[in-house]
């Protein structure tokens, strides 16, 4: 029996699978088609939900947050800029991108907790926004090129994709 999958909370409006053969998946993005291996596309995709989903997303001295938890009235978006589209970066450029996010959030008048978030020897700074709307994640999530950001409503934890699988 296939696995069943878990149904998103955001899809994408850029990507679509337009198409699907037994070989490949045609997908419609920013104006192009791209072709896909679909046991690649889909085995990259289980995987880093599994990751999402294994990880902890912890403030210091506050909370340790895990997808499906509880959110312990806390309202608010985890998200970071490390590593774009899942794609590894060195320190260097994740700690500048980072700075990057924190300077954008300053700006737009957001307040904010350091973060860190990760699973064994895998970690990244990420920031817990106070009050940030879905629609407003969304958006920075994408401007940060992220595959997905944490939502917390003051109940839940939930993970949210940025992208269509």
């Amino acid at each position: 029996m296939p696995k069943q999958r878990r149904p998103l909370l955001a899809m994408s409006l850029q990507e679509k699978p337009v198409s699907v053969s037994a070989s490949y998946v045609a997908i419609w993005s920013n104006g192009r088609f791209r072709i896909k291996h679909p046991s690649l596309y889909s085995l990259f995709f289980d995987r880093l939900d599994r990751a999402y989903r294994e990880s902890h997303y912890w403030i210091p001295g506050r909370y340790d947050f895990r997808i499906g938890g509880p959110a312990y009235g806390v309202l608010g978006v985890i998200i970071t800029a490390w590593n774009p589209r899942s794609v590894p970066l060195s320190p260097w450029k994740n700690h500048l991108r980072q700075h990057q996010l924190i300077r954008t959030l300053r700006r737009a008048g957001y307040s904010y907790w350091r973060a860190r978030c990760g699973r064994d020897d895998w970690w990244e700074e990420s920031v817990l926004v106070h009050d940030m709307g879905m629609s407003a994640a969304y958006a920075l999530a994408q401007q940060f090129a992220q595959q997905a950001f944490v939502y917390l409503d003051k109940r839940r934890v939930w993970l949210v994709y940025t992208h269509q699988q």
